[in-house]
């Protein structure tokens, strides 16, 4: 039996027992994956409606049984008729107690009614119930844009592995056992950072030019083990199988202050919040076989492989220094980055197996005479999904007066609040917004059968060749261009915009 145990540790002289850049992390952190700390269910999120219509409004107020009594079942806002569109409009009034029928065709009896809708209550109920959800959802994102300071252990490394050979039913299995964990912290104080964006229609001349020295930490956990078993159950027979699973995390931090040359607001502050976990699983199967009779060798292999990458809540803000004490983030301004949390899930599945024969043409030893031939598989499986949740303003300031980030992303400011014409709003609100390529899958076999002989005409001439047949099916597409049977020129698959990088700069 062999066994070996390996532990290093490792110091660091800018992060070991040293104050470095943190966050808010998992309880399971340390092995290599969150927990579901960073995650949510993305399934039901509620948009916020910051301009309802008045179909909305009213459905909120329970008129939806006495518009199907009328045969409405859509928003009558897109209809083109603006004499259908009021009519329906003040019957909603009329229902609501707020216009007499009789009144119905009075002007002026039907913009006091809606001076009662807006006064009474009434509006505010409605907007409230059709964005309680939207609020909801909101106040479920923690406030945790923002980093601290913690003491960092040091660097570790552990492994070990020991494996041996014994008997099963009499015959010989053997195995090995091994794993390996570590743990790394990487911290710069004082990186030093430029980028710079120029255009063609410019001579070449920087548009932006940034210079930053921000803090940068990363840290990095994961294990990986292997299980190795070998067994041979006859002379001419033998199996192996192998099962290695691996699993990384790492969170990458980056925080301070931007200076860009020749713009309005030349000092930027800035954070990033990067976390990725890994996970792979690897199953492996061997085989090989010998038959006498036929002087038959078969050699079967095959392997299954299940990985994910996920990116929960990737964060990233910038804010420019109005004056001395006050942030703000300006989504209007040129190479602005937007408020929004970003979530990123990869999914690959990997099946690869093949099956060998190789048969003798003759019982001669001094000459090599052949046949091969056997079969292959492998079939690919992508899946592609991100979320992306933008901070948007409603009736809150996109200042940050003091520049306290802590108040600026405040849970309360997701709840309703009058704004200055005493119209019930949200300050903050997240959006979801949703496009194609956000969505998309990938799919790809291959199918091949192979035959070829090797064969000795003489000792000094000797003639091999063979044939190979090889079938591939390929689908790459977004989900909802799938479910839709969109041919591959439809217009409605040219998306025109930019999708969000998920690399941290």
């Amino acid at each position: 039996m062999s066994l070996n145990i390996e532990t290093t540790v490792g110091y660091n002289q800018n992060s070991s027992f040293r104050d470095i850049l943190a966050n808010p992390t998992s309880s399971t952190d340390w092995l290599g994956y969150d927990n579901g700390f960073r995650d949510r269910n993305h399934g039901d999120f509620k948009n916020y409606k910051t301009d309802p219509t008045d179909y909305e409004l009213f459905m909120m107020l329970g008129l939806d049984p006495f518009y199907k009594s009328l045969g409405v079942n859509n928003d009558w806002n897109g209809l083109t008729d603006q004499e259908v569109k009021e009519n329906y409009y003040k019957l909603g009034l009329v229902e609501l107690g707020l216009l007499p029928k009789a009144l119905i065709n009075d002007r002026q009896a039907v913009e006091d009614a809606k001076l009662k809708f807006a006064s009474s209550g009434l509006r505010k109920q409605a907007f409230e119930k059709l964005n309680a959800r939207a609020a909801q959802e909101g106040q479920s994102l923690p406030n945790n844009w923002l980093t601290y300071k913690k003491r960092a252990s040091t660097n570790i490394s552990q492994s070990f592995s020991f494996g041996n050979q014994t008997k099963l039913f009499g015959k010989t299995l053997g195995y090995i056992l091994g794993g390996r964990y570590g743990q790394s912290i990487q911290y710069d104080p004082h990186s030093i950072n430029q980028r710079t964006l120029t255009s063609l229609f410019n001579d070449g001349q920087p548009i932006i030019n940034e210079n930053s020295n921000p803090q940068i930490a990363r840290y990095t956990n994961g294990w990986s083990a292997l299980l190795n078993l070998a067994y041979k159950y006859s002379n001419n027979h033998s199996i192996s199988i192998l099962l290695m699973p691996n699993f990384l995390g790492s969170n990458n931090l980056r925080e301070g202050d931007v200076f860009r040359a020749g713009a309005d607001y030349s000092k930027i502050y800035g954070s990033n919040q990067f976390y990725e976990q890994r996970k792979q699983m690897i199953y492996q199967l061997r085989s090989e076989h010998f038959f006498p009779a036929y002087k038959l060798k078969m050699e079967l292999n095959a392997s299954y492989t299940n990985g994910e990458s996920i990116v929960p809540d990737f964060k990233r803000f910038r804010f420019f220094e109005f004056d001395s004490t006050t942030y703000w983030y300006d989504p209007t301004a040129f190479f602005q980055d937007p408020l929004t949390r970003n979530f990123r899930y990869l999914l690959e599945d990997l099946l690869d197996s093949r099956i060998h024969f190789e048969l003798p043409l003759s019982k001669s030893t001094s000459f090599v005479r052949k046949i091969k031939f056997g079969a292959a598989y492998k079939q690919l499986d992508k899946k592609y999904d991100q979320y992306n949740y933008d901070l948007g303003f409603d009736a809150g300031s996109s200042f940050a007066t003091n520049k306290d980030l802590q108040q600026f992303f405040d849970l309360s400011h997701f709840q309703f609040k009058k704004d200055i014409f005493e119209e019930s709003r949200l300050d903050y609100f997240y959006g979801n917004p949703d496009f194609a390529p956000n969505h998309t899958f990938g799919r790809s076999s291959i199918l091949a059968f192979f035959v070829m002989a090797d064969y000795n005409i003489t000792k000094k001439l000797r003639v091999s060749g063979g044939l190979r047949y090889e079938n591939t099916d390929q689908k790459i597409d977004s989900d909802a261009y799938d479910k839709l049977n969109l041919p591959r020129n439809d217009i409605r698959r040219i998306y025109q915009g930019a999708l969000v990088s998920n690399l941290v700069s």
